[in-house]
């Protein structure tokens, strides 16, 4: 069985603590065959998620396996009840 996906940080999110999801975590676990980019977005757009309520993002420098060049990646750390959507 594989192992669930970790709850590693608290983000105040609407001034409610919340032990957010990697969503990258998640996007692997599910095995997704969409990149995660595109199905993040797709997920944001299509519940109409809003960042800071259902998700924070944030810029990652240190991603040294992708391939961006110069851009870094952005890394979403998303609420359990947006996960649950998202599968």
């Amino acid at each position: 069985m594989k192992e669930l996906i970790k709850q590693t940080i608290t983000l105040n999110l609407l001034d409610n603590p919340t032990h957010p999801v990697n969503a990258r975590e998640l996007h692997a676990f599910l095995e997704v065959q969409t990149r995660f980019n595109d199905w993040i977005r797709n997920r944001i757009a299509e519940y109409n998620f809003t960042q800071g309520i259902d998700f924070t993002a944030s810029q990652n420098w240190e991603a040294s396996e992708t391939k961006t060049y110069g851009q870094g990646r952005i890394d979403y750390f998303i609420t359990l009840g947006m996960a649950k959507l998202c599968v």
